[in-house]
């Protein structure tokens, strides 16, 4: 039987020096996105790499810094990420409303929104 493959691992956990970036796309439902960096490339990013307490989430168009890394499949990917600003309080607001909204719909408890 054929089994599903594990969700792809860092190889080496910092192949560059911390640099800094754009978030081009999140994909909140799914917990990952992408990053612009200043050569223009888009690198894979994971809500598991964001070095923040509670909700772990970004931006569109929030700066990063990061350091890129390989996955056990060769790509790149951001590790280390962190915030370079405070989330804006229109996105904490539109946060504590999807909250709000997810434990509405589903009945369960969801994320805490960020601070």
């Amino acid at each position: 039987a054929c089994h599903p493959q594990p969700f792809p691992g860092v190889v080496e956990a910092s192949l560059s020096e911390p640099q800094t970036g754009i978030v081009s796309r999140w994909i909140l439902p799914l917990g990952y996105g992408f990053i612009l960096t200043p050569d223009g490339r888009r690198v894979f990013a994971h809500q598991r790499e964001i070095q923040t307490e509670g909700w772990k989430r970004l931006w569109s168009r929030e700066p990063v810094q990061f350091n890129l890394a390989v996955d056990n499949a060769g790509r790149e990917m951001a590790v280390n990420i962190t915030q370079l600003q405070e989330t804006p309080k229109r996105h904490r607001a539109s946060a504590a409303l999807q909250t709000s909204t997810l434990t509405a719909t589903s009945g369960k408890e969801a994320s805490p929104s960020p601070p």
